[in-house]
C-alpha cells in the first residue's frame, strides 16, 4: 500500500514539475485535479509545438539573412587583383630574367600638398578621390550605368610595360544597355570593349580573358606598352609628376571613340604600391583562352 502511495505521489510530482517548468503552473499551494492535469498537459504540448515551430522559423530566417549578407560581402570584395595573366611577352620576359617586377597599386583617396608658405601652411594642394564604380554623378556621362561596373586595384609589370586591371559587370548592366541604345534585348557576356588613357596617350591594344562568378561577369584586361611610372617620393612633388589612368568602356556593337558609356579612373601614380610575388603565378605558361582586343576602327559608330 505504501508503495502505491509513493508511486502516485511521484507521478503527481512529476506532472507538476513538467507543468511548472513550462510556465503555466497554478498559484502556489493550489492543487490540480486529475482532469486539469491531463487537459493542461495536452494543451501545453500543443502550444509548445506551435511555439517551437515559430521559433525555429525565426532562427532559420535569421541564419539565412546573415548567410546572404556574408555571401554578398564576400562576392563584392573579390577583385581578382592577384589574378596574373601570362601573355606571350610576359612568358618571354620571365624566361629571360627568371623574375618579373610586378606591382599592385592600392588605390585610395588622398590630399597631396604641393606647396607651403613660410609658416608651413599648405598653399597649394591636390585632392584625389577614388571611386572604383561607374560614375554616380547624374550630371556626367555614364549616368545610365551608375554602379553597373567596378574596377579593381591595378597591376603593372615593369619589364613588359603591361597594365592589368579587372573590370566587373553587374548583371543589371544589360538592361541599362538595352535602354541606352533602344535595343530589342538585354546584351550579356562579352559585349564590351575598352581603352586606357593618361590624358595624352590612348592605349587600345590589349589581351583579355572573361569568366562569370557570383552573378557577375569579369574581364581581366592586359594593356600593352603602357608608359606608366609610380611616384615613390613625397618631397617636391609637382602636379605634373602625377599620372592618372582612365578606363573608357564601350558597347561592342555601338562603338564611338568619343562616346564611351562610362569612364572610370583605375590608377594614379601617387597612390601606394606593393610588390607582387610572381612566384604565386608560376609556372610561366601562356594563359589559355586569351583573347585579343577588337580591331580599333575610328570610323565605327
Amino acid at each position: 500500500m505504501t508503495d502505491k502511495k509513493n508511486t502516485a505521489k511521484e507521478t503527481a510530482d512529476a506532472v507538476r514539475f513538467r507543468q511548472e517548468t513550462r510556465g503555466d503552473e497554478k498559484p502556489q499551494n493550489e492543487e490540480y485535479t486529475p482532469e486539469e492535469k491531463d487537459l493542461s498537459y495536452v494543451d501545453r504540448e500543443d502550444r509548445l509545438s506551435i511555439g517551437k515551430i515559430i521559433k525555429y522559423i525565426a532562427i532559420g530566417l535569421m541564419v539565412l539573412m546573415f548567410a546572404v549578407l556574408f555571401y554578398r560581402i564576400f562576392a563584392q570584395k573579390k577583385d581578382y587583383s592577384d589574378y596574373f595573366v601570362w601573355t606571350a611577352d610576359a612568358v618571354a620576359a620571365y624566361e629571360e630574367k627568371k623574375e618579373l617586377t610586378a606591382w599592385i597599386q592600392n588605390m585610395s583617396s588622398y590630399q597631396l600638398t604641393l606647396a607651403r608658405d613660410e609658416n608651413n601652411i599648405p598653399t597649394d594642394t591636390l585632392t584625389f578621390t577614388y571611386y572604383p564604380y561607374s560614375d554616380p554623378d547624374p550630371n556626367e556621362k555614364g549616368e545610365d550605368f551608375e554602379a553597373c561596373f567596378m574596377v579593381s586595384k591595378p597591376m603593372y609589370i615593369e619589364e613588359t610595360k603591361e597594365f592589368l586591371i579587372t573590370f566587373r559587370v553587374n548583371r543589371t548592366a544589360g538592361d541599362h544597355l538595352k535602354k541606352h541604345y533602344s535595343l530589342d534585348h538585354s546584351p550579356a557576356g562579352d559585349v564590351y570593349r575598352f581603352s586606357l588613357s593618361d590624358g595624352a596617350v590612348r592605349y587600345t591594344d590589349y589581351d583579355y580573358i572573361t569568366f562569370s562568378e557570383n552573378n557577375y561577369y569579369y574581364y581581366r584586361l592586359v594593356f600593352h606598352n603602357v608608359d606608366y611610372h609610380y611616384v615613390t617620393g613625397y618631397q617636391n612633388i609637382k602636379q605634373t609628376d602625377i599620372t592618372a589612368l582612365d578606363l573608357s568602356v564601350y558597347y561592342l556593337y555601338k562603338f564611338n571613340e568619343n562616346s564611351p558609356i562610362d569612364s572610370i579612373t583605375v590608377a594614379n601614380s601617387y597612390c601606394p604600391i606593393e610588390r607582387y610575388d610572381i612566384d604565386d603565378a608560376l609556372p610561366a605558361v601562356k594563359t589559355p583562352d586569351l583573347k585579343a582586343s577588337p580591331v580599333w576602327n575610328e570610323d565605327e559608330d
